[in-house]
């Protein structure tokens, strides 16, 4: 009973802070990128479900993504040079 109502405040704490990182992270950058409070207001209820933890959290996934395909072309193109560059073996 008391480790699975560790285990609950554990994950509950998780989700609250990340809540609030995501939030904090949608506030500001749709303050950033809008600078006017009727047209945050209007974004926000339309694209991001009226939260700011929504808009934090599609930015982050966005920046994690292009991260991801940035390594993975790096990754190919360096495979691919490694390949052509590559003198071939003798039998």
């Amino acid at each position: 009973m008391q480790r699975s109502f560790f285990l609950y405040l554990n994950v509950a704490m998780g989700h609250i802070l990340g809540s609030i990182v995501y939030a904090s992270i949608g506030f500001v950058y749709l303050w950033i990128r809008y600078r006017n409070s009727e047209k945050v207001a209007e974004v926000k209820q339309e694209y991001y479900e009226d939260r700011y933890a929504v808009a934090g959290m599609k930015l982050l996934l966005s920046i994690i993504g292009i991260i991801f395909m940035v390594a993975l072309l790096i990754a190919l193109f360096g495979i691919i040079y490694i390949i052509l560059t590559r003198p071939p073996s003798a039998p």
